[in-house]
């Protein structure tokens, strides 16, 4: 298979399970990919919030895309903004509790997407294949 194929297999799959996540959640919570996306990093963060640059950093949106996005989701009441006591240049982004209900109920979606598209369709050899992969590849 020449190289090419394979990353164009790659960019058909990532695709595939982006639209299915996409579908369900915005049909079973009303939230955009892009938005679960925010409210995983936060939930997974260690202290329960990072700054607006730390968050840049880890989602894959424009610095004014990424403020679009965190207004949007302020104003669905999914998040509430802070500011740091000691530099009042660092605003803060952290989970309301309403938000931290709908990432529990957001995840479980998540994790049966991705039970759907990927793990029940991989034995467990294959599964421990695929993580090695993606780690040496995410390095």
């Amino acid at each position: 298979m020449a190289k090419e194929e394979e990353f164009y297999l790659m960019n058909k799959i990532c695709l595939r399970i982006n639209k299915a996540l996409e579908q369900e959640l915005e049909s079973l919570h009303s939230i955009p990919l892009s938005s679960f996306e925010v409210l995983y990093m936060l939930g997974n963060s260690q202290d329960g919030f990072l700054s607006m640059n730390e968050l840049a950093e880890q989602v894959d949106l424009t610095p004014s895309g990424l403020t679009r996005l965190i207004d949007r989701m302020v104003q669905l009441k999914l998040i509430e903004r802070t500011s740091c006591p000691t530099d009042r240049r660092v605003v803060y982004v952290k989970l309301t509790e309403y938000g931290k209900n709908c990432f529990e109920l957001a995840s479980k979606t998540y994790r049966q997407v991705l039970r759907e598209n990927i793990t029940n369709r991989l034995s467990d050899g294959e599964l421990d294949q695929l993580r090695f992969l993606l780690q040496k590849l995410g390095n």
